[in-house]
């Protein structure tokens, strides 16, 4: 008699079955990880940007400044969902002139899904490393803060204080 060797049909479906219950129980905590890290990669990105406008600032004597970019990322515009831009700023200030100004740096949009609640226009440093009011005579700290998929979880805030500084943190910005 000859031995048969396999799976039968119900260990099969017995094996799917348990695949799919682990599957079903291991999905929303993959989702809740691919948002925090997508929250995290913001963060550190749009920091990177105010690190790099502030040394280059001081490196160069000069005004170098950081804004929310278009589409193409050629000029600023309102919302830091398409990226963002650090430029030097020799000529109006808070405004990338491409007769003037030299683009240092260019960074790729935020993840799909991201909801910038509090935005700031421009950000500039001045050559001591130190925030630039331009309509802002007050400086007070201002604030980029957002959510990934609206969620709780992956909210996230970027402060820039009076002295060029910016710090990290989740939840909202107070």
């Amino acid at each position: 008699m000859r031995k048969n060797s396999g799976f039968t049909l119900v260990e099969l479906i017995v094996t799917l079955a348990v695949l799919a219950i682990v599957v079903s129980l291991a999905l929303p905590s993959m989702r809740s990880f691919v948002r925090q890290s997508n929250a995290a990669t913001t963060s550190n990105n749009i920091l990177t940007a105010f690190t790099l406008a502030r040394s280059e600032a001081i490196r160069s004597n000069g005004n170098v400044s950081v804004c929310p970019s278009n589409t193409d990322q050629t000029a600023c515009a309102a919302s830091w969902n398409n990226g963002w831009i650090v430029f030097t700023d020799a000529g109006v200030a808070g405004v990338l002139n491409p007769g003037t100004d030299v683009v240092i740096s260019t960074f790729a949009a935020a993840p799909t899904g991201t909801v910038f609640s509090r935005e700031i226009n421009v950000a500039t440093f001045n050559a001591m490393g130190m925030r630039r009011a331009i309509g802002d005579p007050t400086l007070m700290p201002r604030c980029i803060e957002y959510k990934i998929d609206n969620n709780d979880d992956s909210h996230r805030y970027i402060l820039l204080g009076r002295t060029g500084t910016a710090r990290l943190g989740k939840g909202a910005c107070t």
